[in-house]
């Protein structure tokens, strides 16, 4: 019985040694390990199934633009705690807006203006009127035709000024002296003599401008002349430049005579000594300028310069009796008209 139950009953193996064992048995009789059921033991990993394919997913829309967002003001930081360690707050500061003008930083300076052509001349002519002052002598180059115009008419200026002053300065004194004859007159006879009061007209300052002026552009004629008559090629603009550096001195001299003629009393006599000597140095200028010219004539140089020089002195005659008949003729007509 005990056989054939053996050999009837279902048998299993044992896991550790292989040891067949009966269905019920619960330890190895060969090892005599627990047998362990067959069912409780995981079951084989099944063969992983083929992942699919990856379907394409649809292409998404684009974005639309997206509203401007304005960021809410921050917080203010919470105060630290007493006691706690400082941290360092750095703050970024907006830089002030530039001044109008002012250049922007990353961006190249601009360029500075280019002095205009007006201020270029200007600062060239009153640089030459200095320079021919301090040096009369000098020849300059790029000298305007209309440069030598200006001290040439300035002297004539000065020299009308001062004259004009000689005349109000005289006239005051011939009043006041007329008026005190008459006041004493008046005394004696018992009646009142009526006071007279006089002024030199304004226009005999513009007279004596225009005179003077033609008498210094009469001596550059003269000049121009005398240098042709001893076949000098100089030109008229270049003597013309010449004798207003020549004259330039003339400037300072009758400035001081004029400030003189101002000021009056006893300065009168500086005045008129300084005016006689301008006035010189002005009739001894053509002889002084034709000597220096080139005589390229066959007679000699000296014979063309006293030739030179006396027709020069002729032409100046002329003019000084053309200026005294003119003077005496204008003198006559304001003394009838101050009675």
């Amino acid at each position: 019985m005990a056989c054939a139950y053996l050999e009837g009953e279902e048998m299993k193996k044992c896991n550790h040694c292989g040891t067949e064992n009966p269905e019920g048995a619960r330890f190895c009789r060969g090892c005599g390990q627990p047998m362990t059921d067959a069912a409780a033991q995981p079951a084989a990993a099944a063969p992983a199934a083929p992942a699919p394919a990856p379907v394409p997913a649809p292409a998404a829309p684009a974005p639309a633009p997206a509203a401007p967002q304005y960021a809410a003001p921050a917080a203010q930081p919470a105060a630290p705690a007493p006691g706690a360690p400082q941290q360092p707050h750095f703050t970024y500061q907006q830089p002030a807006p530039a001044a109008p003008g002012a250049p922007v930083p990353g961006q190249p300076a601009p360029a500075p203006a280019a002095p205009s052509a007006q201020s270029e001349a200007s600062k060239a002519f009153f640089g030459w009127l200095l320079e021919s002052f301090k040096t009369p002598s000098r020849k300059f180059a790029n000298v305007q035709a209309w440069w030598p115009i200006i001290p040439l008419v300035f002297n004539g200026l000065l020299m009308a000024l001062t004259v004009y002053m000689w005349q109000s300065k005289a006239l005051s004194a011939a009043t006041s002296v007329g008026n005190g004859i008459l006041g004493e007159l008046g005394s004696l006879t018992g009646t009142s003599a009526p006071q007279v009061s006089a002024s030199v007209p304004i226009g005999e300052l513009f007279k004596g401008w225009i005179t003077y002026s033609a008498l210094i552009y009469i001596v550059v004629l003269i000049s121009l002349l005398g240098r042709k008559l001893m076949g000098d090629p100089i030109s008229f603009a270049a003597l013309h430049t010449e004798l207003a550096q020549k004259f330039m001195p003339m400037v300072a001299l009758y400035l001081v005579a004029f400030l003189f003629a101002l000021i009056g009393s006893g300065m009168i006599v500086l005045s008129v000594l300084l005016f006689m000597m301008g006035i010189l140095y002005i009739l001894a200028a053509p002889g002084a300028i034709i000597a220096q010219g080139t005589a390229t004539r066959k007679l000699d140089k000296t014979w063309l310069w006293i030739f030179g020089v006396l027709i020069g002195g002729l032409i100046l005659l002329v003019f000084f009796l053309i200026l005294g008949i003119s003077g005496a003729a204008s003198a006559v007509s304001s003394f009838k008209s101050m009675f």
